[in-house]
């Protein structure tokens, strides 16, 4: 679930920078309201601040931390000391559950990671740029707002996946009713 929630937060920050970008140049806000509303902010009240326009420099490699963080938790300590049972505990992983029941679900989703912290990198300087100056490259904008939905798109994707294996492995109860909590006899 932890899991589900970074990808959560990283598709709201793509979301809001979609939005940003296809506002830009349409004369709808200001620059510096496009500025504002996309600008660094917590997401969804979570521990970290999430990626919108303008980008913390540390933010992909704090949330690639901690994703790895959940998909490879380090041994406990008490298991540290020996190096047969930190091997056993590293092999407890939720990467290696994933890779054998949701192999594919876990390709997707290093995919979908891989191709939002690309275009992050690729495109932050160009983005910061549109943001503060009122002559931009309309090819080049296209391209960008293109790659973004795209990514945004295989995130969104992912997360409802992961949302749906989620719900299908630890379900909650019938939620016919109203009754959220207890299956109905």
């Amino acid at each position: 679930m932890e899991l589900h929630e970074i990808l959560n937060d990283w598709c709201d920050a793509a979301t809001r920078t979609n939005r940003a970008l296809r506002e830009i140049g349409t004369g709808a806000q200001s620059r510096r309201e496009l500025r504002q509303r996309a600008s660094v902010g917590n997401g969804g009240g979570g521990t970290y601040t999430v990626f919108t326009l303008k980008l913390g420099r540390g933010y992909v490699q704090k949330a690639h931390r901690e994703i790895e963080s959940i998909m490879q938790p380090a041994a406990p300590l008490t298991q540290r000391w020996s190096a047969d049972k930190r091997r056993r505990a590293a092999r407890r992983s939720l990467r290696g559950m994933m890779t054998i029941y949701c192999a594919e679900l876990l390709l997707e989703f290093e995919l979908a990671v891989e191709a939002r912290t690309e275009w992050i990198g690729r495109y932050r300087e160009f983005v910061d740029h549109a943001l503060t100056c009122t002559e931009v490259n309309p090819e080049r904008l296209r391209v960008l707002r293109q790659e973004t939905e795209d990514t945004t798109a295989a995130l969104v994707t992912i997360r409802d996946q992961l949302r749906e294996l989620i719900k299908e492995r630890y379900p909650m109860g019938d939620v016919h009713g109203g009754n959220i909590l207890r299956s109905q006899p």
